[in-house]
Protein backbone atom coordinates (compact mmCIF):
# COMPACT_ATOMS: atom_id res chain seq x y z
CA UNK A 1 0.00 0.00 0.00
CA UNK A 2 2.83 2.60 0.76
CA UNK A 3 4.56 1.66 -3.03
CA UNK A 4 1.26 2.13 -4.32
CA UNK A 5 1.23 5.87 -2.29
CA UNK A 6 4.46 6.98 -3.35
CA UNK A 7 3.94 5.81 -7.07
CA UNK A 8 0.25 8.00 -7.05
CA UNK A 9 2.77 10.38 -5.69
CA UNK A 10 5.26 10.65 -8.00
CA UNK A 11 3.38 9.96 -10.96
CA UNK A 12 1.12 13.54 -10.28
CA UNK A 13 4.29 15.20 -9.35
CA UNK A 14 5.36 14.18 -13.02
CA UNK A 15 2.46 15.13 -14.98
CA UNK A 16 2.08 18.74 -13.26
CA UNK A 17 5.41 19.42 -13.66
CA UNK A 18 4.94 18.19 -17.38
CA UNK A 19 2.62 21.08 -18.17
CA UNK A 20 5.14 24.11 -17.29
CA UNK A 21 7.69 22.88 -19.32
CA UNK A 22 7.14 24.87 -22.31
CA UNK A 23 4.94 27.49 -20.04
CA UNK A 24 6.85 30.44 -21.82
CA UNK A 25 4.59 32.03 -25.05
CA UNK A 26 7.01 34.50 -26.13
CA UNK A 27 10.34 33.07 -25.70
CA UNK A 28 12.11 34.64 -29.00
CA UNK A 29 15.01 37.35 -28.67
CA UNK A 30 14.81 40.44 -30.80
CA UNK A 31 17.24 39.00 -33.14
CA UNK A 32 15.34 35.87 -33.76
CA UNK A 33 12.28 37.61 -34.28
CA UNK A 34 13.59 39.59 -37.28
CA UNK A 35 15.24 37.04 -39.04
CA UNK A 36 12.81 34.90 -38.94
CA UNK A 37 10.34 37.82 -40.48
CA UNK A 38 12.46 38.18 -43.22
CA UNK A 39 12.91 34.84 -44.07
CA UNK A 40 9.22 34.71 -43.88
CA UNK A 41 8.96 37.78 -46.14
CA UNK A 42 12.02 36.50 -48.17
CA UNK A 43 9.93 33.48 -49.27
CA UNK A 44 6.63 35.08 -50.18
CA UNK A 45 8.35 37.62 -52.31
CA UNK A 46 10.30 34.76 -54.17
CA UNK A 47 6.92 32.27 -54.42
CA UNK A 48 4.58 34.76 -55.04
CA UNK A 49 4.62 37.27 -58.05
CA UNK A 50 3.97 40.53 -57.86
CA UNK A 51 3.58 40.84 -54.20
CA UNK A 52 2.71 44.47 -53.49
CA UNK A 53 2.83 44.21 -49.58
CA UNK A 54 3.22 41.50 -46.90
CA UNK A 55 2.19 42.22 -43.06
CA UNK A 56 2.88 39.85 -41.04
CA UNK A 57 1.76 39.08 -37.03
CA UNK A 58 4.56 38.12 -33.66
CA UNK A 59 5.90 34.96 -34.05
CA UNK A 60 4.75 32.65 -31.33
CA UNK A 61 5.22 28.43 -30.45
CA UNK A 62 2.50 26.24 -31.99
CA UNK A 63 1.03 23.51 -30.33
CA UNK A 64 3.85 21.19 -32.02
CA UNK A 65 6.76 23.79 -30.13
CA UNK A 66 7.54 25.31 -33.71
CA UNK A 67 7.84 28.89 -34.43
CA UNK A 68 5.06 30.19 -36.30
CA UNK A 69 4.40 33.26 -37.80
CA UNK A 70 0.96 34.36 -39.39
CA UNK A 71 0.57 37.09 -42.34
CA UNK A 72 -1.12 38.17 -45.32
CA UNK A 73 0.42 39.31 -48.97
CA UNK A 74 -1.55 41.30 -51.44
CA UNK A 75 -1.47 41.47 -55.41
CA UNK A 76 -3.26 43.93 -57.66
CA UNK A 77 -6.60 41.84 -57.15
CA UNK A 78 -5.40 38.97 -54.85
CA UNK A 79 -5.23 38.01 -51.45
CA UNK A 80 -2.93 35.84 -49.60
CA UNK A 81 -3.45 34.12 -46.40
CA UNK A 82 0.40 33.20 -45.01
CA UNK A 83 0.72 30.67 -42.52
CA UNK A 84 4.58 29.82 -42.20
CA UNK A 85 6.13 27.18 -40.09
CA UNK A 86 10.01 28.09 -39.21
CA UNK A 87 11.58 24.64 -38.99
CA UNK A 88 15.36 25.02 -39.05
CA UNK A 89 17.44 26.18 -36.37
CA UNK A 90 17.61 30.15 -36.80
Amino acid sequence: MKGLTLFLFISIIILLGGCNVNSEKNAFDDETISKAKSVTKSYVQNNYKEVQSIELTEPYINPMGAMTIDGEAFEKTTYYSVHYVVTSCL
